[in-house]
């Protein structure tokens, strides 16, 4: 792929569990609304929870709890809850080498195809593979284990696993960390599943070169191509977050241990 061309997404991953995170979430809005009509009433007229110092919280956190008409309404949290580990992966995608497959790609990062499945989306979607310093595998839309997903192709009506494109099977595609490539069950057989290299080295090298198209690459310093379009969770250092979902543990059938979770992707807009 030419340096600096082809069109970019974001993926913003997430590691963690969601449902816990939702869970501790649902529990401080309970907490504002809590403090929303009874604030006023402890002295706190004018405030917003989030002015509040941690010994502010913490003793009305223990007004509510020993409250039990308060507590009838289910348990709260006034303390907003710490962000999960993670980040921003920024792809660069290799529309002219590869255009069939990155449309298909593209359907799914932008949410513009639906299937009479489910809405066709990669968020929410986990990385259910892990192979130390090889791969991190994920895009299965239907049953985040490795065994579903489909395609965008050939049309919306008919779906269909679509041909490999012969430029992404060219050699020397799978010598460094963060190139991006169609998972698959064969020649032929792309669908909705990709995988990201996590290492580099003749023997991966070996593994995948001429089985699986390789359609675009993780851009480095995600902070030099500018804003999202509707999103601003941020930049970071792709690479380093690669490293980073290298490193957690897997079991024995290359699971990652904690969920790895894009909750969020689209169409990244670099400055003019």
């Amino acid at each position: 792929m030419a340096q600096n061309t082809g069109t970019l997404v974001y993926l913003d991953i997430e590691i963690g569990d969601q449902e816990l995170k939702a869970t501790s979430w649902d529990l401080y809005r309970r907490g504002q609304a809590f403090f929303a009509t009874h604030g006023a009433l402890y002295g706190y007229s004018g405030m917003t929870l989030e002015e509040l110092g941690p010994e502010d919280r913490q003793n009305l956190q223990e007004i509510y709890d020993s409250n039990p008409v308060l507590t009838k309404g289910g348990s709260i949290t006034l303390n907003e809850p710490a962000p999960l580990p993670g980040g921003r992966l920024v792809l660069r995608l290799d529309t002219e080498g590869c255009p069939k497959t990155c449309q298909n790609f593209l359907n799914f990062v932008e949410s513009t195809y639906t299937n009479a499945v489910k809405e066709a989306t990669y968020v929410n979607t986990r990385f259910f593979r892990l192979v130390k310093d090889h791969i991190i595998q994920g895009g299965d839309l239907t049953k985040n284990d490795g065994s579903g997903g489909f395609s965008s192709i050939p049309s919306v009506e008919n779906p269909k696993p679509f041909a490999d494109e012969r430029h992404g099977l060219r050699k020397g595609t799978f010598k460094k960390a963060g190139v991006l490539a169609m998972a698959n069950r064969g020649k032929n057989t792309n669908g909705s599943q990709f995988f990201l290299t996590l290492g580099q080295g003749a023997r991966w090298t070996k593994a995948l070169e001429g089985s699986y198209v390789a359609f675009g690459e993780v851009v480095e310093d995600a902070s030099a191509n500018g804003q999202t379009e509707g999103d601003d969770c941020g930049s970071a250092d792709g690479l380093a977050l690669l490293d980073k979902l290298n490193k957690i543990p897997t079991d024995a059938e290359e699971r990652p241990i904690l969920a790895v979770t894009i909750i969020g992707c689209g169409r990244q807009v670099a400055e003019a």
